[in-house]
């Protein structure tokens, strides 16, 4: 062993969006046929949320270089 942790790698962004509609659907007790609303609402979320990310990493870095 050479000391290295193996951490888990990232989600891609769609296994984020598939584990999330996942959990929708199962917080509304599993109803059939709603799959691609939970999909569409899922992706909405996942976007939402990485974009916030990204906006955010945006101002910080903004903020160390001093623009």
């Amino acid at each position: 062993m050479d000391g290295m942790i193996d951490l888990p790698r990232p989600l891609t962004e769609h296994e984020e969006i598939e584990s999330l509609a996942y959990r929708l659907y199962e917080d509304e007790g599993k109803p059939e046929g709603r799959a691609d609303e939970h999909w569409v609402k899922a992706e909405e979320i996942v976007h939402a949320q990485r974009s916030a990310i990204a906006a955010t990493s945006e101002r910080t870095e903004s903020a160390i270089a001093g623009d």
